[in-house]
């Protein structure tokens, strides 16, 4: 099918369909041109972010992060007077304050 014909197709021009086709190859097409299209072809836009890891793996990372920044920053006070826990003695901290915030409200690891 040509240019003109798949443009006729969609109801649009050669030109139009051009423009789109190229703005996509670029990756700078818009989302009112890809709704333009869609709708010329009967079909609704859908936009949707994916993402890359499992649910369970992304929210376990955040709340592991979280975990990390509270035990450190309560580390870095007792250092100061000299009282700082081990490495050991942190990891396992980390790791406690870890289950209790998966424990929460998941809504909570993202405050």
């Amino acid at each position: 099918m040509t240019e003109r014909q798949q443009a006729a197709r969609l109801g649009v021009t050669g030109a139009a369909l051009h423009k789109s086709e190229q703005s996509e190859a670029d990756e700078r097409i818009t989302l009112g041109q890809l709704r333009k299209l869609a709708d010329s072809l009967g079909c609704d836009l859908v936009y949707a972010l994916v993402p890359r890891k499992p649910l369970a793996e992304v929210v376990h990372g955040r709340a592991k992060q979280l975990a990390n920044d509270d035990v450190h920053g309560v580390a870095h006070a007792m250092s100061l007077e000299d009282q700082r826990p081990t490495d050991e003695r942190l990891q396992k901290q980390v790791d406690r304050r870890t289950e209790e915030l998966l424990r929460g409200k998941w809504s909570d690891l993202w405050r």
